[in-house]
């Protein structure tokens, strides 16, 4: 979409003249929301997730709620967002969850396949550890290099080949690249993933998973490895309330937080245990089966409104 400006909203509208428009959690482009909203055109927002703390919910929040109110109807993730809503007088408001959710469990059921994976395997079970960053590794690395019990794929944030390469040489254990697999046959222990668009589909290898990024910017998507009902590692978060679904993953006995090379081997090693780790498999189930159908709640309740 072309930048937020009131001239951009108005051409944007003229080319396109949608019958409705949707914005997703707190993406909000009030150019967009104010011109759509004076055409008529229904608005909708969808996963939408808000904290006490944010501007909306001010004193001076004027103008931000105001952006609030011009939607025909937002849907929450959570009871605590549509109580917050509901305090400033937006409405009509429902519950419906997340969507990422329905995303994930459709992944997880028509995942893409890799069969030159499993084969540079030597079939010990799989730890996939989904956008790395340096923070990350430091954890990691000392347990791969101290075990041999598990292989690892390894897909980094950055897949800069100066970022892997360096990870490469501080492992001791047998590491190739993704592009490099074609026509090898030998057997590794680490395999990086060196390109974009593979990782949600990866965890369909993986006996454990370990997602990147709480330590840094933000933690990244655990809900694509609990939809292949996997227990999933993540490091120490900055801030809890940003990423919900990491205290609920908690919750239901399939998330767990470490902060260092320690705690990370530590939960690895009790997961070990059969009975532990098969109470954290049905966590996962039951995590995303608790939570699917929110696309369908919208999709009817928006099909009234445009009725």
């Amino acid at each position: 979409m072309p930048f937020d400006t009131k001239g951009n909203a108005r051409r944007f509208l003229d080319i396109l003249q949608p019958k409705a428009a949707f914005f997703v959690k707190y993406d909000l482009w009030a150019n967009f929301i104010f011109e759509a909203k004076k055409r008529e055109i229904p608005l909708f927002l969808f996963s939408a997730s808000f904290r006490k703390s944010q501007i909306y919910f001010k004193p001076y929040g004027g103008f931000f709620r105001k952006l609030l109110r011009a939607f025909d109807h937002i849907f929450t993730q959570n009871q605590d967002t549509l109580s917050l809503l509901n305090g400033i007088g937006v409405g009509p408001t429902t519950m419906t969850g997340d969507t990422r959710y329905d995303n994930v469990y459709a992944i997880s059921q028509h995942p893409k396949k890799f069969s030159e994976i499993a084969e540079v395997f030597d079939g010990k079970p799989t730890i996939v550890v989904g956008s790395a960053w340096q923070q990350d590794m430091e954890m990691i690395i000392p347990f791969i290099n101290r075990q041999s019990n598990y292989n690892l794929i390894i897909a980094p944030h950055d897949i800069h080949h100066q970022v892997i390469g360096q990870w490469q040489a501080d492992i001791t254990k047998k590491t190739i690249k993704y592009s490099e697999l074609k026509g090898k046959n030998e057997k590794v222990d680490v395999l990086f993933i060196d390109n974009i668009g593979m990782l949600s589909s990866l965890y369909q290898f993986g006996r454990l998973a370990y997602v990147g990024g709480a330590m840094g910017k933000g933690l990244h998507n655990i809900l694509e490895p609990l939809a292949f009902q996997i227990p999933v590692i993540f490091g120490k978060l900055k801030n809890n309330s940003k990423f919900p679904e990491a205290g609920i993953s908690q919750k239901y006995g399939c998330g767990f937080m470490v902060d260092n090379a320690q705690s990370f081997e530590k939960i690895i090693l009790d997961l070990e245990n059969q009975e532990l780790y098969q109470k954290a498999v049905n966590g996962a189930k039951k995590l995303v089966d608790d939570n699917l159908g929110s696309a369908h709640k919208i999709v009817a309740e928006v099909q009234k409104t445009l009725k």
